[in-house]
């Protein structure tokens, strides 16, 4: 139970959420119900003081463009951005685009992420998911999985959105191993 003084975000459904590390928590976006959208805002979730009590959430002031209005995206933690991506409106248009945000700077404010390299992306798309690899042949990449397409189509690709040497960002189809050696548990 959070003091009844703590600003709390509204209720809301298939927003984005994404975990920094293991105490704090951010979430942006969703829908608020069958006709409209949560606010274009950004939250945090503390839980660095180890202790559920002190546990409080905070809405992050943002300068300059948002991301906007939007339900089914995700999120990710690339250090140090919180990484969102994709998602619809209530207008029936699905979107493909990435921005960035660094929640640690002093006044933080959303970068949209332009590839300018021509290289193949995702199509748009909702209800996707998303995480960040930190081993193997993915390592360092945004892995997205899924989703849906516009026509409600089941999406069944996967993509690898990296950031390289050089500061630029690109997509690429995420390397696959088919040959897991993996044991299922009873």
């Amino acid at each position: 139970n959070f003091p009844s003084t703590m600003q709390l975000p509204h209720e809301r459904a298939a927003h984005a959420a994404a975990a920094n590390d293991n105490t704090q928590m951010v979430i942006h976006g969703g829908s608020a119900g069958t006709t409209t959208l949560a606010d274009d805002e950004l939250w945090l979730f503390d839980m660095s003081h180890n202790n559920e009590e002190k546990s409080s959430w905070r809405l992050i002031q943002t300068l300059g463009k948002t991301p906007g209005l939007r339900y089914g995206h995700s999120l990710a933690f690339m250090k140090p951005y919180f990484v969102l991506f994709g998602g619809g409106s209530l207008i029936a248009e699905l979107s493909n685009d990435v921005w960035i945000i660094d929640i640690n700077k002093e006044q933080p404010s959303w970068t949209k992420v332009e590839m300018t390299d021509g290289s193949p992306a995702p199509s748009p798309r909702l209800y996707h998911t998303c995480g960040f690899a930190e081993k193997g042949d993915a390592m360092g990449m945004m892995i997205v999985f899924g989703g849906r397409d516009s026509s409600e189509n089941s999406l069944n690709d996967i993509w690898g959105l990296r950031k390289k040497k050089d500061n630029k960002w690109d997509w690429t189809l995420a390397p696959v191993s088919r040959d897991c050696n993996c044991k299922l548990q009873p």
